[in-house]
């Protein structure tokens, strides 16, 4: 078992994203979860995103954690102009440090559209028939609502919508995602194999 720093794109994330890195990575993986919001009054020069990776990268190093995954929301940023950031952070870090293992995702437009994506999970976890009717993820507006809308309309029961976010993540299979280039998802899988994913040491 690998222990990593998590750092999403708010509090809402905390439920999912440490599952659905472990399922992406095969293994389970014990986490701490930050808040990238949480993270201010940096100082130095450059884009804000830049310099919070390679802070929490140093971070993650002194407080002995395996590894490092940061996830960002779209939002309303030109497309992948975060992860862009992020990336140069990293490359940045690494010119002055020995490289740690830093895996960057960007979410578009928000996480929820990962869970959204994955109809199996989503009526697996959610008590749908089979004949549940498929939400096309990237077309939705507002993925946050809509998942919220069908966590609403489960036929079980939740304490909390953040636990039926962990139930659906927990049951994520990138391979039936249906549009996992478009929301980001595949890149973010790909950089989990690259950086991570050798700390596990899993062989595929």
């Amino acid at each position: 078992m690998i222990n990593l720093l998590v750092v999403g794109d708010g509090p809402r994330d905390q439920s999912a994203l440490p599952i659905l890195i472990g399922q992406l990575l095969g293994c389970e993986i014990q986490s701490r979860y930050d808040d990238l919001h949480e993270i201010r009054y940096l100082k130095g020069k450059g884009d804000i995103h830049a310099r919070k990776v390679k802070y929490l990268s140093r971070r993650a190093c002194a407080d002995r954690f395996d590894g490092l995954a940061v996830v960002v929301d779209t939002d309303k940023s030109p497309r992948r102009e975060k992860l862009k950031n992020l990336r140069k952070g990293r490359k940045e870090d690494r010119e002055k440090n020995p490289p740690f293992p830093t895996a960057l995702g960007e979410a578009k437009p928000h996480f929820d559209v990962w869970l959204l994506d994955e109809p199996v999970a989503i009526r697996e976890a959610l008590g749908f028939s089979a004949d549940f009717d498929n939400v096309n993820a990237v077309k939705v507006e507002y993925p946050k609502d809509e998942l919220s809308k069908l966590v609403e309309s489960s036929e079980f029961e939740f304490d909390q919508v953040s636990d039926a976010l962990g139930a659906i993540a927990k049951r994520i299979s990138l391979q039936r995602c249906v549009h996992p280039k478009d929301t980001g998802l595949a890149a973010f899988a790909e950089d989990l194999d690259a950086e991570i994913k050798p700390v596990t040491g899993i062989v595929d």
